[in-house]
């Protein structure tokens, strides 16, 4: 007899999106050439959680962030499930282990900032405690084409078919109809080889408190047991005396054990048990997505990392930062919250999340990311405008100085010719000698003085733009930010 009465496993596989809409119409034919959909939206029907929390994963409410599709049963055997839910399923390991366990339901949560979640339901089956972080590790090592799925098809009455498949082949046929879908490990489609799924699971035990801590542990990290993990180094939370939740960045994990009341082992087996597949899963859901949706966003923000050179370059990218600033906000004030309930353990639990998976630090870098980014694209345009505008005055200067050395040249042509005749008209006649000192005069007043003081005036102008625009360069090290 297994000392794991209920086990409820579920694998989560987060990626981002382009486009669901394919998902939402997508049919089959049935045996009986019936067309039926593959997929349905559904609800997480909660309670003692605030309305506004609750509404964010209902369909038809205007704070809704999320739409959830649940795989129907006829249509499980299309993408390469099991036909049944009670077909019984094996796990062939790559270190030669096997493990039974039932495939229960499989979902899809779409959230509004592109980030979707494909959800595996699993029930081992007779997976005794002490092996349940070597079975967890191993399914959900996908990145393994040595871990493989076994199960029996019923084709007829006298026919049934032996089937092999890897999980991440059945991941790969669930998403293909999923505009630009893709996980994050930053490489086109579906790999999970950096970025592994993560890992929500209730397990109801008949084990010693002592021997709960040291598989949870495990359990936790998503370890197997050869990881000898510190059980200093997992977070937990106990709600009840025989009830404790294990938390790591990619894993929550609620063991409850039997106790030698049966009205309590009755309420653990049926009223919390559906609590922990509504309310805490729903939770657990919310905080993921606020962390992958973070992610999502400084993945996006990454393109910004590369300083362009170019003035119309520098105000695309100040105009992009300056939109995500908005979309960010505006992720922050529907997506995320506190205090989601008015019961305490609640509460806590959601705290204990948004702790482990260091919400509140991956919103600090975001938004101090967003703000340092516009900070320096904006200096660099204001350092642009004024180096644009020291050059434009030395281009004037230039201008200026031609200008008034050609100005002063007709002004001493003229001067010249009109003193001549001023001198004619009065009947004096002027020698060679008169001539020549009238015209060296007027030379040194009307043409070298004035050119001599503004050239001058310019040229100790233009020196002092060319060291701001030579200093400036240095400074701002524009080879740095060079394709």
């Amino acid at each position: 007899m297994s000392d794991v009465s209920l086990a409820d496993l579920r694998i989560i596989f987060p990626f981002t999106f382009k486009n669901f809409d394919k998902i939402t119409t997508m049919t089959r034919y049935t045996s009986k050439q019936k067309e039926v959909l593959c997929f349905e939206e559904i609800d997480i029907v909660t309670e003692e959680l605030r309305r506004a929390v609750q509404n964010t994963m209902r369909s038809g409410t205007s704070t809704q962030i999320c739409h959830t599709y649940r795989l129907t049963d006829n249509s499980r055997s299309f993408f390469g499930l099991p036909r049944r839910k009670e077909d019984k399923v094996k796990l062939f390991t790559r270190t030669k282990e096997e493990y039974d366990f039932f495939i229960d339901d499989v979902m899809f949560h779409f959230f509004d900032t592109g980030v979707g979640y494909l959800v595996f339901e699993i029930q081992p089956k007779n997976v005794s405690f002490d092996k349940l972080a070597q079975f967890n590790y191993f399914i959900s090592e996908v990145k393994s084409s040595e871990n493989i799925i076994k199960f029996e098809e019923k084709k007829d009455k006298d026919t049934v078919e032996k089937k092999e498949v890897l999980l991440l082949d059945l991941v790969k046929n669930l998403t293909k109809n999923i505009e630009e879908a893709t996980d994050f490990d930053n490489s086109k489609g579906f790999h999970y080889s950096e970025n592994r799924p993560m890992i929500y699971a209730h397990y109801f035990v008949d084990k010693d408190a002592e021997s709960i801590e040291n598989i949870a542990k495990n359990l936790a990290l998503n370890y197997k047991d050869t990881y000898k993990v510190n059980r200093e180094n997992i977070k937990s939370y106990a709600p009840f005396e025989n009830s404790k939740w294990y938390f790591s960045s990619n894993v929550a994990v609620n063991i409850t054990s039997k106790t030698d009341d049966e009205k309590t082992n009755e309420f653990m087996t049926t009223n919390f048990i559906n609590k922990i597949s509504t309310i805490y899963y729903l939770l657990f859901v919310l905080a993921v997505n606020q962390k992958y949706s973070m992610q999502k966003y400084l993945d996006e923000l990454s393109i910004t990392d590369r300083i362009n050179t170019d003035y119309e370059g520098l105000e695309k990218q100040l105009d992009y930062l300056n939109e995500q600033k908005d979309i960010c906000l505006v992720f922050k004030y529907k997506n995320m919250f506190s205090q989601p309930s008015s019961v305490t353990q609640i509460n806590k639990y959601y705290e204990c999340l948004i702790d482990v998976m260091g919400i509140d630090k991956l919103e600090k870098y975001l938004d101090s990311k967003i703000e340092l980014m516009i900070k320096i694209i904006d200096g660099i345009l204001t350092k642009k405008n004024q180096l644009d505008s020291l050059k434009k005055e030395k281009k004037q200067i230039m201008r200026n100085t031609l200008l008034i050395f050609l100005t002063s040249v007709l002004t001493f042509a003229s001067l010249y010719d009109t003193a001549l005749k001023f001198i004619e008209n009065i009947n004096v006649k002027v020698g060679i000698v008169a001539n020549i000192i009238i015209f060296f005069i007027l030379l040194v007043c009307c043409l070298i003085i004035p050119s001599i003081f503004n050239i001058d005036k310019n040229v100790s102008r233009i020196k002092e733009i060319n060291k701001l625009l030579a200093k400036s360069s240095k400074m701002s090290g524009e080879e740095k930010w060079k394709d």
